[in-house]
Order: C-alpha cells, then structure tokens, then sequence
C-alpha cells in the first residue's frame, strides 16, 4: 500500500487471506473459523477445534506479523532482508 510519499510494507509469518475492498484500508485474515457452512463451496462448517479430556475449544492460531512504513521506493530492501 502507498502514497505519493510512503509505502507501508507487510510481512507474515505463514500463508494469510488478504484483501483492500476501498483505497487505504487493508484486511488480513490469519484464521476463520465459522460455526454453520457460509454457502461458500466446502459445504460444511469452518469449526477446527482442539479437545482435551473430552472439552473441546477453538483451535488458537499465533503469528507474527510485520509492519514497516518507508519512504516510497525504500521498502523492497527490508523485504528482501527478511
């Protein structure tokens, strides 16, 4: 994403969904999870759990995301760096 100055630069840790549905807003998405089949083409729930001793909770995901801000044209180093 960038201006006539900046470019804002994100990194990730592990394959994400993303997407910009209106200029200067940025959606990322790291886990879903749904608890009824949104119609969308699996045709089952999105509901990943972990059970212990019989009690099931939502599976947790970690990751580290990383961002920079960098004058426009300066952000491909500190990507190729990582």
């Amino acid at each position: 994403m960038e201006d006539s100055k900046t470019e804002l630069s994100v990194l990730v840790d592990r394959s994400v969904g993303g997407s910009s549905l209106a200029d200067g807003q940025m959606e990322l998405m790291l886990h879903r999870r749904l608890l009824f089949d949104d119609s969308k083409g699996v045709a089952e729930a999105l509901n990943e759990t972990v059970c212990v001793d019989n009690e099931c909770q939502g599976l947790t995901i970690k990751g580290n995301f990383y961002l920079r801000i960098d004058p426009l044209g300066e952000g491909a180093k500190w990507r190729r760096s990582f």
